[in-house]
């Protein structure tokens, strides 16, 4: 029989970003926030929420990659709500993916078969308007590149495959490993607050040129070939990420 201390374990606390993003989430789905509404100033939030800022944007991120707003920058700038409709189901799945503690090696495996997949249907179904904000993104990834060496810019670029491969069902599946990765990034300290060390500005100039090149093939409809493209960079993108997480498990032995 098991003793009352292996039945009974430690509650674990959320993390104050995650509880951020239910709190956004519910103003949009009361109808609070709507479309096109802005969200105040990042000042602002962190001293309502009681949060460091590295909290707060952790937060804003998670809601860019469930597609509920958008950074937009200038004097009419900032988060704006660009979708009211809730990706409960897909954090549902999250908060269950990550009680049972998947590893780097299960998200990449899982990356490994759905991305090589949603680029080679891309290619194929690609429309001319898409590909401008395709072009868009990727220059907007450059921008954030030069001015903190970040991988802020470089999300969008998953998510407008999900929505430009025009499968559903795939769009919700990369939708859910996007999460997950920024939940991995976070864990291994990787903020867009700061450049990071040696092997998290090798990480991030990865990702930026990786994406060039996918990005140049699946405007020129060659469907294979971006497929290959991102198998190759899904492997790169795994042992950068593979040297980050070693990197941190030395340095908190020492």
């Amino acid at each position: 029989m098991l003793k009352d201390n292996q039945i009974y374990k430690p509650v674990k606390a959320e993390k104050p970003s995650d509880l951020i993003v239910k709190e956004i989430r519910k103003l949009i789905e009361k109808g609070e926030l709507r479309v096109g509404d802005k969200l105040p100033p990042e000042d602002e939030l962190v001293k309502r929420y009681q949060v460091s800022k590295v909290t707060l944007r952790e937060a804003l991120q998670t809601l860019v990659a469930y597609g509920q707003i958008e950074k937009k920058r200038g004097s009419k700038g900032g988060s704006i709500i660009t979708n009211s409709n809730s990706s409960t189901g897909i954090e549902l799945l999250y908060d269950y993916l990550k009680a049972k503690r998947y590893s780097i090696i299960e998200l990449n495996e899982a990356r490994r078969l759905i991305e090589p997949l949603l680029v080679e249907l891309v290619a194929k179904r690609i429309t001319k308007r898409e590909i401008e904000e395709l072009k868009k993104s990727i220059k907007n990834h450059e921008e954030h590149i030069k001015k903190n060496l970040s991988t802020e810019g470089g999300w969008r670029f998953y998510l407008l495959l999900a929505k430009f491969s025009k499968n559903k069902i795939l769009a919700s599946i990369e939708e859910l490993l996007l999460r997950l990765l920024i939940d991995v990034e976070h864990s291994l300290n990787m903020s867009i607050l700061t450049s990071g060390n040696v092997e998290h500005r090798k990480y991030n100039l990865a990702a930026l040129e990786g994406q060039k090149r996918i990005a140049e093939l699946i405007m020129s409809n060659k469907s294979e070939e971006a497929k290959q493209e991102m198998i190759a960079f899904r492997k790169k993108m795994h042992r950068l990420l593979l040297d980050i997480e070693k990197h941190k498990s030395q340095k908190n032995r020492t």
